[in-house]
């Protein structure tokens, strides 16, 4: 016959040995649990990484944004060598699109292509920033004088268009900036004064 405290002693080594061993188990799940972690998204320091069949992870693309710095007149005209803007403040005139409840602010805008291709000219293309800097969100279809028409239009080389470009709220117009065929690179044109 056992004595009272032997059983329960043996029972005790026994839990101690089995906890050790599911701890041990837990921490080494967890080890490699980590690694493969490690190993998916690492730094990206690796170039070879593709190489090796191991997904890289790349940034989050930044928004554009659409308001031009000073460095970017230099680039511009390089870049848009031939697409000439110019700008002007004009009354509003709302289209059957326009909310009464809201102000607008309208700029008149000339685009001529002096270069050898086409150019595609849209509304949504060009962007109006403040005397102030502040970009104004803009407003498409509002004004019955929008550049374009509210479409796409393609601009043969040595041909000019004119018409409105519109921005929520009343505000000074300092800059307009015009976006050809999608391009990541303003051409920017001070707004002048009816």
């Amino acid at each position: 016959m056992d004595r009272p405290g032997e059983r329960d002693a043996a029972w005790s080594g026994r839990r101690h040995r089995l906890g050790v061993l599911v701890g041990t188990a837990c921490v080494a799940m967890l080890c490699v649990v980590v690694a493969v972690v490690l190993l998916l998204t690492g730094d990206g320091s690796d170039p070879d990484r593709s190489a090796k069949g191991v997904p890289t992870v790349s940034p989050a693309p930044q928004p554009l944004s659409r308001q031009p710095t000073a460095a970017d007149t230099t680039v511009v005209s390089e870049a848009h060598e031939g697409i000439h803007l110019s700008a002007r403040t004009t009354q509003f005139t709302p289209s059957a699109e326009a909310s009464l409840d809201r102000r607008y602010t309208s700029v008149w805008v000339r685009v001529a292509n002096d270069s050898d291709i086409p150019l595609s000219v849209e509304a949504s293309a060009f962007f109006l920033a403040g005397a102030d800097g502040t970009a104004h969100d803009p407003a498409l279809g509002v004004d019955v004088r929008e550049i374009a028409d509210g479409g796409t239009v393609s601009l043969a080389p040595g041909d000019e268009m004119v018409g409105v470009v519109t921005a929520l709220g009343d505000f000074q117009p300092g800059t307009l900036s015009y976006y050809p065929d999608n391009s990541g690179i303003p051409v920017v044109e001070e707004v002048g004064r009816e």
